[in-house]
């Protein structure tokens, strides 16, 4: 071909061959849009399916929290209405009930 004998045609051959297959597995160094867009779209129903119940934690977590500090004040409320008035059971509340 080149001048060359049998066996250094072969392996300028072979060289060739590597050089090319080296070439092609050098350039995938990115992702496909393909690969971005799936990617993009998995994570996109992920949080649409975890951010409605972090919030709704988060809601609840908030009224827990809101009727405990209700409860706590109601309860000072009657404890406090005990010392000044009395015991519960001697106050006369049948007057002011109109239910």
């Amino acid at each position: 071909m080149l001048g060359l004998g049998k066996s250094e045609n072969q392996n300028a051959l072979s060289l060739f061959k590597d050089e090319r297959h080296q070439y092609k597995t050098k350039t995938k160094f990115a992702f496909t849009l393909a690969e971005v867009l799936i990617t993009i779209v998995v994570i996109g129903v992920i949080a649409a399916i975890t951010v409605p119940i972090i919030a709704n934690k988060y809601n609840r977590q908030i009224v827990e929290t809101r009727l405990g500090h209700t409860y706590a004040v109601l309860a000072n409320m009657f404890k406090r209405a005990e010392v000044d008035y009395g015991s519960i059971d001697s106050w006369n509340l049948e007057e002011y009930n109109e239910w």
